[in-house]
């Protein structure tokens, strides 16, 4: 339990991992998730898929003549693409990539939590890219924590 190994502090980053990653009960999950709703990588995609819907359905409804519902499906891309750039988003390609990133953590989370193998080299990786807390907490998480060496300020 993150909260044991901190001496009761938790850290905002190692409780967002675990909610992420589904290592709560599933009471506490369920509503650690309404907390928290939907994280913008989320959010970013499914107005992506909306964008990309309207645009389609402007394309068929352009093709079929109804040029009101071209106006009303444009209205509704452009308002998608507002948000979207309010977002920060600034290339199509950004948001795929973010909701590609986010389902390949998942995966990679949930093999190192069934394989102390994946976890060791996922927490080797981590470490090499100076990221020794998130290392240990894939090392904790998979039962095989020792923690990860750090050199000492000379005194």
């Amino acid at each position: 339990m993150i909260s044991r190994a901190s001496g009761g502090l938790v850290e905002p980053d190692a409780l967002r991992r675990h909610v992420v990653a589904g290592h709560l009960p599933p009471q506490l999950q369920d509503a650690a998730e309404a907390t928290h709703g939907l994280d913008s990588t989320t959010l970013a995609y499914r107005i992506h898929e909306i964008a990309q819907r309207a645009r389609e359905t402007a394309l068929e409804a352009r093709r079929s003549g109804h040029h009101s519902a071209v106006i009303r499906a444009g209205d509704a891309e452009a308002r998608a693409l507002g948000i979207l750039a309010s977002m920060g988003v600034r290339h199509e390609g950004d948001v795929q990539d973010a909701d590609a990133f986010k389902a390949t953590a998942h995966a990679v989370l949930r093999a190192a939590r069934h394989s102390p193998a994946v976890a060791e080299a996922v927490a080797a990786e981590l470490d090499a890219l100076d990221r020794p807390a998130i290392a240990d907490d894939i090392r904790q998480q998979a039962g095989t924590h020792r923690p990860t060496p750090r050199l000492e300020a000379a005194s």
